[in-house]
């Protein structure tokens, strides 16, 4: 009979955490699409240049969200460390159809590290950004930092 109390406590406890979780939500159905296309060009042997468009589009894909226009250049300094800077020109819709202009500045750090078959990638990336929100001027400084674990399979992958 212990036993069967002990068991039903966390019966209960378990219980309960699965009625809040169906009660708290944090996340809106709505579908999103994000569509982009790149041209790249190689410049010297460690130089590159890259242009990149891309459309977010939200509300079950019926109004834009957001248009940006990527400009940068990239400099693999070696093997494994890689430095770029980039300008960003970015339409933010808004509800009430009117878009929002801002400029992107940011510089990234890329380190990668290879030890097969793991493949580290860190990336380090400050930007600057300036534009109009709904209280004005704004100019927003930040810093992000990205860390990709990726899996390098020498052959050929089959799953079944």
């Amino acid at each position: 009979m212990i036993k069967m109390t002990k068991y039903m406590k966390h019966f209960g406890a378990i219980l309960s955490l699965l009625f809040c979780c169906n009660i708290i939500s944090g996340q809106i159905n709505d579908a999103e699409l994000w569509t982009g296309i790149s041209i790249s060009k190689k410049i010297t042997k460690k130089i590159s240049a890259n242009l990149e468009e891309q459309v977010r589009i939200n509300n079950n894909i019926s109004s834009v969200k957001s248009v940006f226009t990527d400009l940068g250049v990239s400099c693999r300094l070696n093997k494994s460390l890689k430095i770029s800077g980039n300008y960003r020109f970015i339409n933010r819709g808004r509800n009430n159809g009117v878009y929002w202009i801002s400029h992107r500045f940011y510089a990234d750090l890329r380190y990668t590290y290879k030890a097969k078959p793991l493949i580290f990638i860190y990336r380090n990336r400050f930007y600057t950004e300036v534009g109009q929100e709904e209280n004005g001027f704004i100019r927003e400084n930040n810093e992000r930092n990205k860390l990709e674990i990726k899996i390098d399979l020498d052959r050929r992958f089959m799953p079944f």
